[in-house]
């Protein structure tokens, strides 16, 4: 969403000055001037309340009613307000719609103020700051983005603020439009000098960069390096950048510095749990672009649907949320360095031997966000559960290490080594902490019996205070003899102990009056007093008690992130080696021999989502896949529609993606080379709010893969130049073919599916151009597509028969019959000059007989009639019938 310009004005009503109101409303405005542009949640009592036009902005966004308070200036004052209880989802909602929201609280007890409550901002949420679970998705990343020029290209600084994950570069434009769509970030922040969308500008380009992000404007001083180079340095505390990284890229470090700037104001927050910021390069990496990643369907559909199936929703079998992020994590950063694929690929075959995987996931199973608890707890956001769910990660540790002990893989040796137990930790946690901590710390009952002396009295007092009085009374009736006492309490005069006249002579020195009566004296003791005292206040004096023992906990849990955050690494890396193992396991996936460069082979290999997702009993028909760079750089696959094509390319695609990964892969064998990057050009799209149209697109596309693809590039057409008309779209393909094939220093092994069957030709004029297509079997009328692929080339590409298969008119078909005979008799010749003379419209079509001197061969009645013949149950009389009618039309 594009938010360069604020969406709450700064001053809410041209006639609400601050002057004008009551003491609350001035209040309000001053709050308000120091976080213009944001929708400001003021806290009245056991509301929020919101007014002039934030008061509009809710009633629009949260569907909250609009009324009004007072006047001011003479107008009403627009109101709009929720119960305090229901802050998270409202929050959730209007960030979600692109606001920025300011939550000012009462800072100080409305009993103990004197006059106006003091109140003030707590803390700024925003698309790219929120700890909101309505706001986050639990299993994906939500990434806070600094940009700004740094010379030809970007500088970019990104952190989720949940994990502490933070990381800076600076990249080609072509790289940071690769970067972005895969970190898909929920804010990016801007120099406000780069946010001008100008003509000439790169407003507009940056607009088209974010997607969907909220882009936020900040002061150009933000980005300033030098300053940058100070606040890095205060807030880790080292002497230089050189730790992380970025000593030589000022700009880069500028945008880490304002993205933290940023984060910590709205936050409220030290941040203490940012990891250092460190220095991201795509070198070494397999790149997909935002193209690629939409047509292999990565994690959305092509319908931009995240529940619909995609490679995302066959591998995520993660039991922790941990590995489900990092799941997503490792389809946009996909390796391109054998150390690191054969390293993941051994973890994977170690996991799937001896129910390693199974034990692991078992271990596993229940483990909570350790990340983002850690990041709620340096934001002050913890809750007594989320310290119990960390003390339950914790738990697994040595279970895992068990299990892990003997494994044949150095990764998962490794992985066992940095995973720490933190006995400490773990004591201090299930020593202070109930089993079944409330929601909320304020509601109290969280700190476990015998921590605290004073808060175990407190409760003592609350749950048996009347068993108490009744103890007191009866000690003070034996210690004065006095037998009709009473201990009784008032409302004005609270506790006391009530002793009739008769019995004052026994009355002892240490009581102290408190009331006459008319038959009867009231006394109180130092104990009662105290008592009453502890018994009236008791109730609030434990709850604040239990929020202090609790911060204090919380307190002596921070030298403990940088294990804790280690653990969650670890344990998220685990459950998702664990869960590829399962999957190979469960469904017949082989380890890819992952070779530096030669030949692309895949044996029997089967798409990972579609065999997924095929109805029980339905079985994929797996094929080879044979490129090389020397012999078969090319393969043009030609067939009809419905026939799988498609399925094919992307197959291959997958398959080679996955075995980046370091995952097994559906295929019985496979040999994969490495790639530097996956391009694909597949389907039609436009982009009609840029003035560009569907074959404007695909070229795009196209154009960005041929000025890119090098040698060791994977290339997937599919139905490339179909845009426009016959002979432009054939002329185009035919050309992007022979470039592909013969562009100097540039052989990227490709896959090209074509419905232009006469681009096989050209498998005798490129060497290293082989043909290929989907077998299809005729009976009669009836085609069956048996998705196998077989050498060769395809004459025609089926599309009446499967028109047919649609259900168009008997009377269409046969029109089209006619024409396509002429059509492939006279369409071009040797050298591609056009020859086709005008076809006559139907209209202008003769009767019968002159139509098939024009356009039929003499035979086509014949034809017609044997196909239209249902041989399957014609009886031998029908059969001797019709062999007289074909003789009659032969004749």
């Amino acid at each position: 969403m594009d938010q360069l310009d604020n969406p709450a004005p700064a001053d809410p009503t041209p006639q609400a000055r601050p002057a004008d109101g009551t003491p609350m409303l001035r209040q309000y405005h001053e709050i308000k001037q120091r976080h213009p542009g944001h929708v400001l949640f003021y806290r009245m009592g056991d509301f929020y309340e919101m007014f002039f036009e934030d008061a509009r902005i809710a009633h629009e966004v949260l569907g909250l009613t609009l009324t009004s308070r007072g006047q001011q200036g003479g107008l009403d004052v627009p109101l709009a307000g929720f119960p305090y209880h229901a802050l998270e989802p409202h929050l959730a909602k209007m960030v979600k719609a692109g606001y920025r929201v300011a939550v000012c609280e009462q800072v100080e007890d409305p009993k103990k103020a004197k006059g106006l409550v003091r109140r003030d901002v707590v803390e700024v949420i925003t698309a790219g700051t929120s700890f909101n679970d309505g706001v986050l998705g639990m299993a994906r990343n939500n990434y806070l983005a600094a940009l700004a020029e740094a010379g030809p290209g970007w500088a970019l600084a990104w952190a989720d603020v949940t994990t502490g994950e933070f990381r800076a570069g600076q990249f080609s434009p072509e790289n940071l439009r690769l970067l972005l769509a895969g970190l898909e970030p929920a804010e990016i922040l801007l120099p406000r000098s780069l946010a001008r969308d100008e003509p000439a500008g790169r407003g507009r380009e940056l607009a088209a960069l974010a997607g969907s992000a909220v882009l936020t404007k900040l002061e150009d001083w933000f980005f300033d390096p030098n300053v940058a180079q100070r606040d890095l340095k205060e807030h880790y505390g080292t002497a230089s950048l050189k730790g992380f990284g970025l000593d030589d890229l000022p700009v880069a470090a500028a945008c880490a510095a304002a993205l933290l700037g940023y984060a910590r104001e709205n936050l409220r927050s030290p941040l203490e749990h940012f990891s250092l910021p460190a220095r991201h390069e795509l070198g070494g990496s397999l790149l997909l672009d935002p193209a690629t990643r939409r047509n292999l369907e990565l994690v959305r559909s092509l319908s931009g649907d995240e529940q619909g199936p995609t490679l995302l929703s066959v591998l995520d079998h993660n039991v922790t949320v941990l590995g489900r992020r990092l799941l997503r994590s490792w389809l946009w950063s996909v390796p391109g360095e054998l150390a690191e694929i054969h390293s993941r690929q051994e973890a994977v075959g170690a996991l799937r031997t001896e129910r390693r995987s199974e034990r692991v996931r078992a271990q596993l199973s229940g483990v909570g966000d350790l990340e983002r608890l850690v990041g709620r707890l340096s934001a002050g956001k913890a809750n007594g559960r989320d310290l119990r769910a960390l003390a339950g990660g914790l738990a697994v540790v040595p279970g895992l290490q068990g299990v892990l002990a003997d494994a044949p893989a150095p990764r998962l040796l490794r992985l066992a080594g940095e995973l720490q137990p933190l006995p400490d930790v773990l004591s201090r946690i299930h020593q202070t902490l109930v089993d079944s901590p409330p929601l909320s710390v304020s509601q109290g009952r969280l700190i476990r019996e015998g921590v605290s002396a004073e808060l175990d009295e407190l409760r003592e007092i609350l749950t048996h205070g009347r068993d108490w009085l009744k103890s007191f009374e009866q000690r003070e009736r034996e210690a004065t003899g006095i037998g009709s006492l009473k201990v009784r309490y008032n409302k004005v005069f609270g506790y006391h102990i009530e002793i009739s006249r008769s019995n004052l002579d026994r009355v002892p020195d240490r009581y102290q009056r408190r009331q006459t009566l008319v038959g009867a004296e009231r006394y109180i003791t130092d104990d009662l007093k105290t008592y009453e005292d502890k018994v009236l206040h008791a109730e609030e004096r434990a709850l604040e008690l239990e929020e202090r023992l609790f911060r204090e906990l919380a307190d002596w849990l921070r030298p403990f992130f940088a294990p804790l955050q280690q653990n969650a690494r670890a344990l998220a890396e685990l459950d998702l080696l664990a869960c590829l193992a399962e999957l190979a396991n469960r469904h017949d996936w082989h380890r890819p021999e992952v070779v530096a460069a030669g030949e692309l082979h895949l044996r029997q290999a089967r798409h990972p989502v579609i065999e997924a997702v095929l109805p029980p009993g339905e079985r994929f028909v797996p094929n080879d896949v044979t490129l090389s760079t020397e012999r078969e750089q090319i393969l043009l696959l030609t067939g009809p529609n419905m026939a799988g094509k498609s399925t094919y390319l992307r197959m291959v695609g997958l398959i080679t993606l996955l075995a980046h990964m370091g995952s097994h892969v559906p295929a019985e064998q496979a040999t994969v080379p490495l790639r530097d990057q996956i391009f694909t050009r597949v389907g039609a799209s436009d982009n009609l709010a840029r003035g560009e149209s569907t074959f404007l697109v695909e070229m795009q596309e196209t154009a960005f893969i041929l000025n890119h693809a090098t040698d060791r590039s994977l290339v997937l057409l599919d139905e490339v130049g179909r845009g426009t008309s016959t002979f432009d779209g054939l002329s185009l393909a035919w050309a992007i073919t022979e470039h592909l094939h013969e562009a100097p220093g540039r052989r990227p092994l490709t896959l090209f599916a074509t419905h232009y069957h006469e681009l096989v030709d050209l498998e005798q004029s490129l060497p290293r151009l082989r043909n290929a297509n989907i077998e299809v079997r005729q009976f009669g009328e009836r085609i069956v597509f048996t998705r196998r692929i077989q050498p060769g080339g395809c004459s025609h590409s089926y599309g009446i028969d499967v028109a047919r298969m649609a259900g168009l008119p008997r009377d269409v078909l046969r029109r089209a019959r006619e024409v396509l005979a002429q059509l492939e008799s006279h369409e071009y010749a040797a050298d591609l000059t056009p020859t086709l003379q005008r076809l006559p419209r139907v209209a202008e079509v003769p009767p019968r007989a002159a139509q098939l001197a024009l356009f039929a061969a003499p035979d086509q009645d014949l034809r017609e009639r044997l196909r239209a013949a249902d041989l399957e149950r014609m009886t031998p009389l029908d059969a001797m019938r019709l062999l007289l009618e074909l003789r009659d039309l032969l004749d």
